[in-house]
């Protein structure tokens, strides 16, 4: 049987977040909430839940005003690779898709 993918990156809204984190590096917390269309307070809890896991940090910066910046951590990194590797590995059990009539 195969590893279980990590529950808190398997969740659809953290999974986005990080996945975006990944791909960016960074984001301030405004265009995350856009990007993803998500509200504050549900980018928030997410959020919060990704960083007490270690998977991202949170800083308030000063760029022209203060803004919150969200980075992707090392650990977030190797976690979001992981997730990547198992649904690779799950797609290549289930084999190719079937095609024809009916499919």
């Amino acid at each position: 049987m195969a590893e279980a993918p990590d529950p808190l990156l398997h969740q659809p809204v953290r999974l986005e977040i990080v996945a975006y984190l990944y791909r960016n590096r960074q984001a301030a917390f405004t265009e995350l909430r856009d990007s993803l269309q998500l509200t504050a307070g549900n980018l928030q809890s997410h959020g919060e839940k990704l960083k007490l896991a270690g998977y991202i940090e949170m800083n308030r910066v000063l760029a022209g005003i203060f803004e919150v910046r969200w980075r992707i951590t090392e650990k977030g990194d190797h976690a979001f690779e992981a997730y990547v590797q198992q649904m690779r590995a799950l797609l290549e059990r289930v084999g190719p898709k079937a095609e024809g009539p009916g499919a």
